[in-house]
């Protein structure tokens, strides 16, 4: 998706999801996560935009900022298809190193600084291939923290707003 910027990218949420219990994808939006160092390196982060423009994407909203809940959201111009980039951030706790990103919107605008922020345990990417392309994604134990341990295994419809009291990695800021 981005071999000229020379950033890292890897599936996430939902989209990991429905890989990891499918085999497919859901239909109406692709979530990618990066690492926040693979953003800032060289700057590439002022080049997402530019670089998702020239392959006609259409730019819908821009969340957080670099330093702190970085994230976008685009449209495909082929398909209509959401496609949405959240940035993960390191961070210690206790002693203990964990990655956190953010979402907003809905119950989110009521936490401190206007934003959810889900929390995770360090985790490895894996790899899949998918039409005689390599692709990274989260591992089934991403998928089991933010998706309720086993449960992630049951098929279930619920929108964003519900997808908010259903994960047990929020941290609760106000």
């Amino acid at each position: 998706m981005f071999p000229n910027l020379s950033v890292n990218w890897f599936l996430a949420f939902g989209t990991a999801l429905m890989w990891h219990r499918e085999k497919s994808f859901v239909s109406d939006d692709i979530d990618i996560g990066i690492f926040i160092d693979d953003l800032t390196h060289d700057n590439k982060s002022s080049k997402i935009i530019p670089t998702m423009k020239r392959f006609n994407f259409k730019l819908l909203y821009i969340y957080g900022k670099i330093d702190h809940g970085q994230g976008w959201t685009f449209t495909c111009p082929v398909s209509n298809i959401y496609f949405g980039i959240f940035v993960f951030y390191p961070e210690r706790i206790n002693e203990t190193d964990t990655w956190w990103c953010a979402s907003y919107n809905g119950r989110c605008n009521k936490l401190r600084y206007k934003k959810c922020r889900w929390r995770f345990q360090p985790f490895q990417l894996e790899q899949i291939t998918l039409y005689e392309h390599t692709f990274q994604i989260v591992p089934i134990s991403f998928i089991e923290e933010k998706y309720q341990g086993q449960k992630w295994k049951i098929p279930k419809k619920y929108g964003y707003a519900e997808s908010l009291n259903l994960s047990s990695n929020l941290v609760i800021e106000y």
